[in-house]
């Protein structure tokens, strides 16, 4: 069990509860997600299973994609509909225009500011835990990019959306934004991630399915296997005795990679053996003519 299981997240259950819910089938597999969705949100949540969980990092990288609602008139202090509400204000001026306007200046490369109720570490200690205990948290912005933010329907109080953007952008804060934006306050009403990276709706299964599979033994068949999966990087291909040095964590030196050689210090490469397996992760280092395995997926 080596491999991706796309699950389909319901609202409710946190991103924990579904890794939890998936380790029951795949059992003694180390399990872990690439990403977190809120337990509001919905959708695409990929879950590593076996030795693709020292991938993680190469596959949470991608950009995301997600639809969902935004409620005009209400401000809360977690951003989206399960927090406090904090104001409400009038939308009756507010326009489609208005809110098209808005959104355009949503879009970009940009410092977003996450919300004080949200799994950012301050201090060592999460920003909702210490929200929780009435503490004031600055938060510091980051670079986030959002390459679309579409309205879909404009049905005052009630926007539509989708939104196409980098990993760590909150979609809760742009709905915030945007309510500050039109004068009016905002919060984020439904949530749906449709994209995570190279897994898209179609690869998604729901929690009834995966658990009719675990029972059944057909988990397996579910799972993405790891020669399959996109990590955004070249391929370099390795003779028998290159495969046997990965196997052992040495270096590769380039007689024994057939083709795939990186052209810069510093690229990463995906090493896969003779047969098409995945044997490891590895970089082409400064000084070096040789690749240097920094993920060994692969034992001798």
């Amino acid at each position: 069990m080596d491999g991706v299981l796309v699950a389909d997240k319901p609202s409710g259950p946190t991103s924990h509860d579904i890794v939890a819910f998936v380790r029951r089938f795949t059992r003694p597999a180390k399990t872990g997600h690439t990403g977190t969705l809120d337990p509001m949100a919905t959708g695409v949540l990929p879950i590593c299973i076996g030795t693709a969980t020292r991938l993680a990092r190469f596959l949470g990288t991608g950009a995301k994609e997600y639809t969902g609602s935004i409620m005009l008139g209400m401000r809360t202090d977690t951003y989206d509909a399960q927090g406090t509400v904090l104001e409400q204000r009038p939308v009756d001026g507010i326009r489609e225009a208005d809110a098209r306007a808005a959104v355009s200046g949503l879009t970009g490369e940009f410092l977003q500011s996450p919300p004080i109720w949200s799994a950012k570490h301050i201090g060592g200690r999460r920003a909702y835990d210490l929200a929780r205990e009435g503490k004031e948290s600055r938060m510091t912005p980051v670079k986030v990019r959002v390459d679309a933010f579409e309205i879909l329907r404009f049905h005052s109080p009630e926007i539509s959306f989708r939104i196409a953007c980098s990993p760590g952008t909150y979609i809760r804060s742009l709905a915030h934004d945007l309510g500050e934006k039109l004068g009016c306050g905002a919060h984020l009403a439904e949530l749906r991630r449709t994209r995570s990276g190279p897994f898209v709706e179609s690869d998604a299964r729901d929690l009834q399915a995966i658990e009719r599979a675990g029972r059944e033994g057909g988990i397996e068949a579910m799972i993405l296997p790891l020669e399959g999966l996109d990590l955004g990087l070249g391929t370099a291909r390795l003779t028998q005795a290159g495969e046997r040095l990965v196997g052992h964590g040495r270096s590769v030196p380039p007689g024994e990679i057939l083709e795939g050689y990186p052209s810069e210090d510093g690229e990463m490469v995906r090493l896969l053996a003779p047969s098409g397996r995945l044997l490891a992760i590895a970089e082409r280092v400064a000084g070096s003519e040789g690749l240097q395995p920094r993920v060994v997926l692969a034992g001798s």
